[in-house]
């Protein structure tokens, strides 16, 4: 047939990078009681090729079809059988042939099916943040307490592409064989010959020969300014509340406010490139082929909120409240780069103009306390949501023309494809908690500890101004959840328990392309365990282990049969030493 098999190999360093300075203030001038907090923070993130750049990612593929049976009935059995075609068990099926040809326009080397790519992705993200709170108690015969404060964070996030580089195997050359990975989970489940998984680090010796490969320069001097994004954002906040009890009943109302402003600045290519011939340089030909683009936003909302508490006995406590809330735009869906479709005249990006999803909830909750030191609750809740925050679609919005359009005057009558405020949502839910120490068994016995959650919702919603979605169709809300548990704890000795359910729930959900925009997550489960032995009062020995069935994640494109994703997740085992000093 015509299927192909291709193998990705990759060694990639990680490291980060967090240091943290914090000041705490608090005063206490009897009635009035003051504090106030400052904070610094410095996140830096590096993906790259190790310390020595001696790592990598290396992508092969064969150039033949082959034929296979792929039995997806035991993931954890043997679910690939080769039936014919290129032998994907044997290196030189992987020898390199030519994608895309060498020009003298704009690309300046051959493009192979073997592609050897070292990577050096950073994003630091600087915070400075303050903070102050002041409470007064009244002097009234009820007792109310006034409190108020103000913040402020301001971060940004700077994401960028160091120094890539990017390497093609040239066409008529093999691999060496010596240097290959350990065996794979593939290989291990499937139980047949072994592919010719290479390991990127022995592979980046070979990377001096230019008979075996060729460099593409142009790849670094693009790199460098394909992923280059920005964002600078700040939050601003005062809130004002007021506490009282009379008698058994507790009442806590107040709002807040938010003022929010966004600065973005992203790097893209231009949709016509600069010829070789006119300027051979690949840096300074980048330069020249890449527009910058600098978008502000900003919005601003109040919050109010009225909380009640009521103790119904000693035993029985009645909550209610009102509240507002928000859920700001992820950074990907602000700053996201522009990509250029010109067969469908459309132009993705980012939006920095989203507003945040504001929900309107109502909460009701009765807990009931046991005497030996157990509870179980139920809660009822509900939560109206405008201005839902949706996936990337056509906005109906069209590129103006002019050379102040955005663009640097290009994409006149493009669409604008980006994540947008499509309209509002309803959920309703039941939450049900339980959790009781066993301190009436007898002996040993007495340190169990048992708990259990349970969480049931519905959703709707109207997007689009017109169109109506029902239970199990609004994307990224999970209907059905669990988890329950088991703790222990015996003088110096601790162990633990549990075990957590998701059930399935829509990850993108489309009523006009139900075939391709309607994907699920299936149900998952994950076990884990842990002990724990206390050596000295500071000082703990631990063992957990996560993931005990080695459950993944599972995901189908609108049938469950049609499999989109599935991943095996490993057994987790962790262990160390835990203290304060």
């Amino acid at each position: 047939g015509a299927s192909e098999m291709k193998l990705s190999m990759r060694r990639f360093s990680f490291t980060s990078k967090n240091p943290t300075g914090t000041l705490v203030f608090e005063h206490n001038w009897g009635r009035l009681k003051v504090d106030h907090a400052y904070r610094w923070s410095n996140t830096h993130w590096d993906s790259g090729a190790g310390r020595q750049r001696e790592d990598g990612q290396l992508d092969v593929r064969t150039r033949d079809g082959i034929g296979f049976v792929l039995d997806t009935s035991d993931l954890r059995g043997r679910t690939f059988t080769w039936t014919g075609g290129a032998n994907p068990y044997v290196a030189s099926s992987y020898t390199p042939f030519i994608v895309a040809a060498a020009n003298t326009t704009t690309q300046p080397v051959n493009q192979t099916s073997s592609v050897f790519t070292k990577r050096d992705n950073q994003t630091d993200t600087n915070e400075v943040s303050g903070t102050i709170n002041a409470s007064y108690l009244l002097p009234t015969e009820l007792p109310i307490t006034i409190k108020g404060g103000v913040d402020t964070v301001n971060r940004r996030h700077n994401t960028r592409a160091v120094y890539q580089r990017r390497w093609y195997q040239k066409v008529g050359t093999v691999l060496p064989t010596d240097g290959l990975m350990p065996l794979t989970e593939f290989e291990r489940l499937n139980g047949g010959p072994r592919l010719p998984v290479f390991d990127p680090a022995a592979i980046s010796t070979t990377l001096g020969n230019t008979a075996l490969w060729e460099e593409d320069v142009n790849f670094t001097a693009t790199g460098a300014l394909t992923n280059r994004r920005i964002m600078e954002e700040g939050v601003d906040a005062a809130y004002l509340q007021a506490q009282t009890r009379w008698n058994k009943l507790t009442v806590l109302g107040g709002i807040r406010g938010e003022w929010v402003t966004t600065d973005t600045f992203i790097t893209y290519p231009k949709a016509s490139r600069t010829l070789i011939s006119a300027e051979p340089d690949h840096f300074k030909r980048a330069q020249l082929d890449f527009l910058r683009l600098s978008r502000d936003g900003g919005y601003h909302n109040f919050f109010p909120s009225i909380h009640f508490a009521y103790d119904v006995t000693a035993n029985l406590k009645a909550r209610a409240s009102w509240s507002t809330s928000y859920g700001r735009p992820a950074l990907a869906n602000l700053v996201a780069t522009p990509t250029i479709n010109d067969t469908a005249r459309t132009v993705s990006m980012g939006n920095p103009d989203l507003k945040p999803q504001l929900a309107d909830n109502i909460d009701l909750k009765l807990e009931y306390y046991f005497g030996s030191g157990g509870m179980f609750s139920v809660r009822g809740y509900r939560k109206n949501i405008k201005d839902y925050i949706g996936s990337a679609t056509r906005s109906g919005v069209l590129v103006a023309d002019g050379p102040d359009n955005g663009f640097d005057g290009l994409y006149a009558g493009y669409e604008l494809i980006r994540a947008a405020n499509i309209g509002s949502a309803k959920l309703r839910g039941l939450e049900f908690d339980y959790r009781q120490r066993l301190s009436f068994l007898p002996g040993a016995l007495k340190g169990l500890t048992v708990r259990g959650n349970y969480t049931y919702l519905e959703t709707s919603g109207k997007f689009a101004g017109t169109v109506d979605l029902q239970n199990g169709q609004v994307a990224g809300f999970i209907p059905r959840a669990y988890n329950v548990g088991l703790m222990y704890n015996y003088r110096k000795f601790g162990a633990s328990f549990d075990m957590n359910y998701t059930g399935r729930y829509p990850v993108g959900y489309s009523l006009t392309s139900p075939g391709n925009g309607n994907i699920y997550r299936e149900g998952w489960t994950i076990m884990n365990a842990g002990v724990t032995y206390k050596i000295r009062p500071d000082a703990t020995l631990f063992l957990n282990v996560n993931n005990i069935d080695q459950e993944g994640i599972r995901q189908y494109t609108y049938l469950e049969s049609r499999v989109r994703s599935q991943y095996i997740v490993p057994r987790a085992v962790k262990f160390g030493v835990t203290g304060q000093f």
